[in-house]
């Protein structure tokens, strides 16, 4: 490959999806000056995964789509100087040992993980041992992402700190309001409708919550391949008059669904970060979310601005759920505690970050 003659350092991010979130920082990173900016994305899903508003978004940066090639060359067939990428996809594994070859410094980036979504093997970790090891560092989510990847270090290496931090209401110029009791309380989830995120059990708490006679609307915004299982369940518990479903929304609509609904429920069963959390904070709403989330202290502290349950158990989630018909006033209490918890320009802090990095 031909060397770089530019004088600003050449950065290359490779990821699965081009997430609006992911854009928006990458356009960050051109806007700064400082750098040159390319992107690789292992799938063009942008409207398929639940990221309506990629493709609507200004790219300021040259990005490319896999293809054929297990190799992503960059436009000119330079050595970027840094490489970030994702490292559970053989493509992702093979420019990674290529471009170290090469004397790039590559970053992985990192999320927390748990076994509900992904099986460990020992094979895995021997993989583990060996990558976390060759690489200069990482590029993770969070201190429960880099606290997992610590297990498989021998070696001192150095780790950014990049959580996923959006501001929705921020971003949209909204001025969110404060949410107040109300007899009918309305309950929202917005993502991927699978079952991994744990909506069969919602929708079994939500049964109990019938069964005591109490006022409540649930809505349920996003596609997926458990969206017709989903509505069967619904149906046969006939809680169709309470439950209500939505094809899912760009960010702009969404607000208006942060804004109009009470408290903000996420029961899943193991995911990595789960942006639709900040998403809510940012419009003052409470959160009752499962235990099984990464990077979730800095952003739910129990009985302060939300719930946190026990994941897959449903006594837990009830009981978190009754908690706001059995004293009203702490739906306020927590709208007031959000607050100012989700960061309003994080893209500021992250282009400082990552300039460490070159």
């Amino acid at each position: 490959m031909l060397n770089r003659i530019q004088k600003k350092p050449l950065l290359v991010y490779f990821n699965n999806y081009p997430a609006p979130y992911v854009i928006d920082r990458l356009n960050a990173l051109v806007e700064s000056n400082k750098v040159d900016v390319e992107a690789w994305f292992l799938y063009d899903k942008s409207n398929k995964n639940g990221w309506i508003d990629g493709k609507k978004i200004k790219w300021k940066f040259k990005y490319k789509f896999y293809k054929k090639s297990p190799f992503f060359f960059t436009n000119n067939f330079t050595r970027p100087d840094v490489f970030i990428s994702l490292y559970h996809h053989p493509i992702f594994i093979i420019n990674i040992l290529f471009y170290k070859l090469l004397g790039t410094k590559i970053f992985l980036h990192s999320v927390k993980t748990f076994d509900a979504w992904n099986k460990r093997t020992k094979f895995k970790n021997i993989l583990k041992y060996i990558l976390f090891n060759l690489v200069n560092g990482f590029h993770a989510n969070g201190n429960d992402a880099k606290n997992q990847i610590k297990k498989f270090l021998f070696l001192k290496k150095k780790f950014i700190l990049v959580p996923w931090n959006l501001n929705l209401a921020w971003n949209h110029k909204k001025i969110p309001k404060i949410k107040y009791p109300k007899k009918k309380i309305k309950f929202l989830f917005t993502g991927r409708i699978i079952q991994l995120k744990g909506l069969d059990l919602l929708i079994e708490s939500f049964n109990e919550i019938k069964k005591k006679n109490l006022k409540f609307q649930l809505s349920i915004i996003g596609d997926g391949s458990y969206l017709k299982e989903l509505k069967k369940i619904v149906q046969s518990k006939k809680l169709y008059k309470f439950v209500k479903f939505f094809k899912k929304k760009p960010s702009k609509l969404l607000c208006n669904f942060y804004s109009k609904n009470d408290v903000f429920v996420f029961p899943t069963t193991g995911d990595p970060y789960g942006i639709v959390i900040d998403e809510a904070i940012s419009f003052n709403m409470p959160v009752i979310c499962s235990d099984q989330v990464g990077e979730l202290k800095n952003r739910v502290t129990h009985e302060i601005n939300g719930k946190i349950f026990n994941s897959g158990s449903k006594k837990s989630l009830i009981n978190s759920i009754m908690s706001y018909y059995k004293n009203p006033k702490i739906l306020t209490i927590q709208s007031k505690n959000c607050k100012n918890k989700i960061p309003k320009n994080y893209n500021l802090e992250y282009v400082k970050k990552i300039i460490q990095l070159i």
